[in-house]
């Protein structure tokens, strides 16, 4: 159970939250669904995705469209409450009905979707332009939208299933089907308060094909994004300071978590490629502020090993044109496979500078 710690000047007292159903608390799918299509990183954690579309009432289609920063379809399904074995068929067909898609059909989807958000940060940006941004590749070309060879990625979202959904999707695994369940639990008080609702998810693991291999998150070292926009040149800092760093995060140091002393790990800066590569020194996020200046903002010690000038960056173009491997540059912190991640070494001792 968990409890909501309540201050009334010197006094304690602790709240308890219960779980609760979303039709118990009169949350619909579609709640749910704007949610994660409003702030995406509840369903893909650091990884940055763009969505292109929302399902419609009356059409034939999936709860939420996106595309990666490979220029894979991500398919999601989302069930306010308990899911079963018929949620994956319902799922497989929407990925059947993409999957003769092109670039046009996906443009008529996202500009459909970005009307009807009627938003400042909906605008009549191409959805090459969008995806070109997201891929931190100005060169890539409509052709890659979407990416057929690596399929679509699809996602069941619920809070709970039955042992036949779970069964199939891990079967769908094993033969190559990038799948995934992600369950949710919703907690309340016992008024049930729609303002005060807690929401506990996993964002869902991202999986890239490595020649006919399958490379999950969990395998191979560290790439980290200096994520940059609103703070350039910040990436100067960490080398000096020896650390990468995150800032203004609302789930806090969670996006610096998981990495362990000796571990590899490869710093990517936007329009430059890859500039530095080092050591994790104990992988423990610490809160600081001399990076970015920001409140929120948490450090993972880091020993440079190389770093290369701003020029000589490995970018990701050229990762994908030598090993048809795409960089996962809109992930902030993750996994890259142990070869790859020895060859960018390689290229990067061959143009150090410190």
């Amino acid at each position: 159970m968990l409890f909501k710690l309540v201050r009334d000047k010197e006094k304690i007292a602790f709240q308890p939250y219960m779980v609760r159903s979303a039709s118990d608390l009169g949350l619909t799918e579609k709640n749910l669904e704007n949610w994660i299509a409003d702030n995406s990183e509840l369903l893909f954690g650091g990884e940055k995705v763009l969505v292109i579309g929302q399902s419609v009432s009356g059409e034939s289609m999936a709860d939420i469209l996106a595309l990666d920063a490979d220029g894979c379809l991500v398919i999601v399904e989302i069930k306010r409450d308990w899911s079963n074995r018929a949620t994956v068929g319902q799922l497989l067909e929407y990925a059947a009905q993409m999957a003769g898609k092109n670039y046009e059909d996906l443009e008529e989807l996202y500009r459909r979707y970005n009307k009807s958000k009627r938003s400042s940060e909906h605008t009549d940006v191409s959805l090459l332009e969008r995806f070109q941004q997201l891929t931190d590749d100005s060169t890539a070309e409509r052709e890659n939208i979407p990416k057929r060879q690596q399929g679509h990625r699809i996602c069941i979202v619920a809070p709970g299933s039955d042992e036949g959904l779970l069964r199939i999707v891990e079967w769908l695994k094993e033969y190559g089907v990038p799948i995934s369940f992600v369950p949710f639990t919703l907690y309340a008080d016992k008024y049930g308060d729609a303002a005060d609702i807690l929401l506990e998810i996993e964002p869902m693991p991202k999986d890239q094909m490595v020649g006919e291999n399958i490379m999950t998150e969990w395998q191979g070292d560290w790439f980290f994004l200096t994520n940059e926009t609103y703070a350039p040149g910040a990436y100067r800092k960490m080398f000096e300071q020896s650390v990468i760093a995150i800032g203004r995060y609302k789930n806090g140091p969670a996006n610096l978590e998981g990495s362990a002393a000796g571990e590899r790990v490869f710093a990517y800066v936007n329009g430059k490629g890859i500039l530095a590569v080092g050591r994790i020194i104990d992988g423990q996020p610490v809160s600081g502020n001399t990076v970015f200046g920001w409140e929120r903002e948490f450090h993972v010690k880091v020993a440079w090993e190389t770093i290369v000038a701003d020029d000589r960056g490995v970018t990701k173009r050229k990762v994908s044109q030598e090993l048809n491997y795409n960089l996962p540059v809109r992930n902030v912190f993750c996994r890259i496979p142990h070869a790859i991640a020895d060859w960018i070494v390689g290229e990067l001792q061959s143009g150090q500078v410190g």
